[in-house]
């Protein structure tokens, strides 16, 4: 019997170390699974198995195919508000747009919410110079480029320049035309650059009219001048889809006085003389 006890202590030790032997290797793989990145994942796909392991993939499908449709949900949605944004205009009062398709004239768009075609349908801008009365009481011109035309009535100064009277007298000249657009297509389209067709044509016409009057009967008739200017531009302008309001002579001023009045004195010193004459040729008769 003493012989046979330390048999069983041998045959004892060897169970004990071949059942240890087991979760300590199964622990040894989970710790290399683990170093090599695979973490808590690879322990609980073996403490699971075949079938946890499938569940947890199928988990982190659902999970990553969730995120990207909340994605493309979203993606869709700013893509549809951009368009949205893109396929309307809100005029306001007493303004206009116009409308062009692939470069074409379409339509204009008038006070109120309009519908376009998003990125077909695109406004036209056009370049003015608008006037306006700064904080010191003087006109101040400002040149714009926008796509939105004012359809109050408006300032339009012309720049001063130099004309002659009857007499040969230079004066100075600056006028104000207060005008107003009625038709945006004809003053987008009828001509080319519109600031100087109305400059140009404003030149023309002061230099018509004072050479037809002298130095005084042009100081006496300014008024008169206003109104014929308003007569004439109203017919050139109207195809331009302008409508002249009234004119307004802002300066009338002699290049030198001196010389102004000197040709003003010789000037009426040879009407009397002419009336004179004829009077004497009369009474001779």
């Amino acid at each position: 019997v003493r012989d046979s006890r330390p048999m069983m202590a041998a045959e004892g030790g060897r169970l004990l170390l071949d059942a240890v032997e087991g979760p300590l290797s199964w622990m040894r793989q989970v710790s290399g699974e683990y170093a090599r990145g695979i973490g808590s994942r690879a322990m609980t796909s073996m403490a699971l198995g075949p079938v946890g392991r499938f569940l947890q993939d199928d988990a982190a499908d659902e999970s990553a195919g969730l995120i990207g449709g909340l994605a493309t949900v979203g993606f869709l949605l700013l893509v549809a508000f951009f368009i949205f944004w893109n396929s309307f205009y809100i005029v306001h009062q007493a303004e206009g747009m116009v409308i062009e398709r692939f470069g074409k004239f379409n339509k204009v768009l008038l006070s109120g919410w309009n519908w376009v075609i998003p990125f077909i349908d695109q406004p036209r801008s056009i370049t003015w110079r608008k006037t306006h009365v700064g904080v010191d009481g003087r006109l101040e011109d400002e040149t714009i480029n926008q796509t939105r035309i004012d359809l109050r009535e408006s300032m339009f100064n012309f720049m001063r320049q130099e004309v002659y009277t009857k007499d040969t007298v230079l004066l100075d000249v600056n006028s104000l035309m207060f005008y107003r657009i009625f038709d945006i297509k004809k003053a987008t389209y009828e001509v080319e650059d519109l600031q100087s067709a109305l400059s140009n044509t404003a030149q023309t016409q002061l230099k018509e009219i004072f050479g037809k009057l002298t130095f005084t009967e042009a100081l006496a008739s300014q008024r008169s001048i206003n109104e014929h200017l308003v007569q004439q531009f109203s017919k050139l302008f109207l195809g331009w889809g302008i409508h002249v309001e009234r004119m307004e002579l802002l300066d009338l001023v002699p290049k030198s006085i001196g010389e102004a009045m000197k040709k003003q004195m010789i000037a009426e010193r040879q009407v009397r003389r002419r009336r004179a004459c004829q009077g004497g040729g009369a009474h001779g008769r």
